[in-house]
């Protein structure tokens, strides 16, 4: 099983990273949120999400794993809407906009920073990264529990995690 160990650094980093980034975002730059816990809560779920989905995918497949995550992160950051409006993007993210989970939570932030609703909701956004956060444990928790129980599947992932990108 998932050492609770793991669990408290994941926590602790997404709670600290939460705290770093709202603190500046509310503070440094004197930013007024309407609605200031609908905008941490969805910050701590998304941190929760992503530190998850990487731990998962570095679990998996090593240093493959942080490649995918490396070029996960571009995509989103380029299709997530989160610096420009996603009309004046290319095709190709205009079409990944909608499955991406940044894409929510960035969507999820604007509706608690100006109090309205867009076309991707704030419940959306809950809906989706709690299913990433529950589904990155749950995978976890079978990584671990493979690793355990079969040599060979342990063997896999060290292999794995020993190639080269």
């Amino acid at each position: 099983a998932m050492s609770v160990s793991k669990l408290v650094i994941i926590s602790a980093q997404a709670l600290i990273s939460t705290a770093v980034v709202a603190a500046v975002i509310q503070f440094m730059f004197d930013f007024p949120i309407e609605q200031p816990l609908k905008f941490y809560g969805i910050m701590i779920l998304w941190a929760f999400a992503s530190l998850l989905l990487v731990s998962l995918l570095v679990s998996l497949l090593g240093n493959i794993g942080k490649f995918i995550t490396i070029i996960f992160l571009i995509i989103q950051l380029s299709a997530s809407a989160g610096t420009f409006p996603i009309e004046t993007a290319g095709t190709i993210y205009q079409t990944v906009h909608p499955i991406l989970p940044m894409s929510y939570v960035i969507a999820a932030m604007r509706e608690s920073i100006f109090s309205f609703e867009g076309s991707l909701s704030y419940s959306d956004a809950l809906i989706y990264t709690i299913a990433i956060t529950v589904g990155s444990v749950i995978i976890l928790q079978l990584i671990n529990f493979l690793k355990f129980k079969f040599t060979s599947f342990e063997n896999l992932i060290r292999k794995l995690s020993r190639i080269q990108y």
